[in-house]
């Protein structure tokens, strides 16, 4: 019984070491088209270096997001910007395509101490 105790302690103290080393990274903001709020865009995030996506978020009405998501270390991360499907939740602006692929120049450090402000540029 004892050794059973001690080896499902010693399985919890692993799990709980292995679980400690994951942080919350978060970030909160606002993106911008030519100095204005860019409303219900979405937002990818991707490691630098990735294609693959670390995390997502949704602009509102006054263009803020934020972001929060266990496991998701420290550093640089490229930003994808994508319009709404949804016309009635979609800037009027056209998003300048360089946005949405992996071209794209937005990049946020995490994690951020300050809100970050993501600005963008008509072609």
């Amino acid at each position: 019984m004892f050794s059973k105790f001690m080896r499902f302690g010693f399985v919890g103290m692993i799990l709980f070491l292995g679980c400690s080393a994951h942080e919350i990274s978060s970030s909160s903001g606002v993106l911008m088209l030519d100095s204005e709020p860019y409303q219900y865009a979405s937002l990818l995030f991707c490691a630098e270096g990735s294609e693959k996506a670390s995390g997502t978020a949704t602009t509102d009405a006054d263009g803020k997001f934020s972001w929060a998501t266990l496991g998701i270390p420290a550093g640089r991360y490229q930003v994808l910007v994508f319009q709404s499907d949804d016309p009635t939740l979609s800037d009027s602006r056209t998003l300048p395509t360089i946005y949405s692929d992996q071209s794209s120049t937005l990049t946020i450090e995490l994690p951020s101490n300050e809100d970050v402000r993501l600005e963008m540029k008509s072609e």
